[in-house]
């Protein structure tokens, strides 16, 4: 358990103690929300439709903006983003254990592999020959790693984490279970009605500092690399196709797709079961919103969507037949057959 005074959290924090509140004796060993949290607590506060909370909060201490601390019944930490505060001494709070130098008597490491010292093999996990694992790297159970791959310093594997042969792991790389890294890109040519296998022979490369969801698939380059840039943040069940480019410190949220040899600039954002169409370009900044489609290439930064919004199904069954009509009455148009 960490303790810190409240000098100590707005000082990791990026923030200062409020005016209104200048007993700084106040302590914090865990972070909670404002309506469930007690003395000891740390919680912040971002938007309006929690202000009830913070006026009735038990919290030690909460994260807000100067303008919201008249609201605060306890000792109010200011700064411009509360949010990023408490990411900030989240981290101060629940600090990463140092890794002791521990392989479990179960798993099967190659005479060939590479382990640099410390590191944490847990139970049943596989490592190959060729493979160099860097120090301070921790691997979680039934963990598997194939030929030739390469993991940076102080990556973390999460339980039943397969990395396939040649795949090259940056530094802090942090993947959760059930993620594949490096399989076989979707690729066939077609010969009459069967389809003949493309056998992909690039690998995976990824940049240091990422971090890579649960149940995430990475596919290997057909000719040349997939490659993550770094920094890049990739939630749960995102499907990333052979030879994508995602450059550094883009963000992708859960169920979005992207499609073989699409270009994902720096900086991008692409929302929830969104997609992007193969062979497509994103330059840097691109927003992609939520369940919307890419199907072309996007040269400039901006936000961008696509899709119709939710309505009663009659309606939308009425629009998605004149939707059809729709080449037909512009053509009219055009043709001056349509007047008022």
């Amino acid at each position: 358990m960490v303790l810190l005074d409240l000098n100590q959290i707005a000082e990791v924090a990026g923030a200062r103690l409020s005016n209104l509140h200048s007993d700084s004796k106040h302590s914090v060993d865990h972070a909670s929300s404002l309506g469930s949290a007690g003395p000891g607590a740390l919680s912040f506060y971002s938007h309006s439709r929690h202000r009830e909370q913070l006026r009735n909060t038990r919290a030690s201490a909460v994260l807000l903006r100067e303008t919201d601390q008249q609201d605060c019944p306890v000792p109010a930490l200011v700064c411009e983003n509360p949010y990023l505060g408490m990411a900030r001494a989240l981290q101060a709070l629940y600090p990463i254990e140092e890794v002791e130098h521990c392989i479990h008597e179960s798993a099967i490491v190659d005479a060939q592999a590479q382990l640099e010292s410390p590191v944490q093999i847990g139970a049943h996990c596989v490592i190959e020959a060729d493979v160099r694992i860097g120090a301070n790297s921790i691997l979680g159970p039934n963990c598997v790693i194939e030929k030739g791959a390469r993991l940076g310093m102080g990556c973390r594997l999460h339980p039943q984490v397969t990395i396939h042969a040649g795949t090259l792991l940056g530094d802090r790389v942090e993947v959760w279970s059930n993620t594949v890294i490096g399989s076989d890109g979707f690729g066939y040519a077609q010969e009459g009605r069967e389809w003949v296998k493309l056998r992909h022979q690039g690998h995976v490369r990824i940049g240091d500092d990422c971090e890579i969801g649960a149940c995430v698939s990475i596919d290997r380059g057909m000719l040349d690399d997939t490659v993550i840039g770094r920094g890049v943040k990739i939630d749960n069940q995102v499907q990333v196709a052979h030879n994508v480019e995602i450059g550094d410190h883009s963000a992708i949220a859960g169920c979005a797709g992207i499609a073989g040899s699409a270009k994902i600039g720096r900086y991008c954002q692409i929302g929830g079961a969104a997609g992007v169409q193969g062979h497509v370009t994103l330059a840097d900044g691109v927003i992609i919103t939520g369940m919307s489609k890419a199907s072309q290439s996007i040269e400039e930064s901006g936000i961008y969507s696509s899709g119709t919004a939710i309505q009663k199904n009659t309606a939308w069954l009425r629009n998605a037949a004149r939707f059809k009509q729709l080449d037909q009455i512009a053509r009219a148009l055009r043709e001056g057959d349509i007047h008022e």
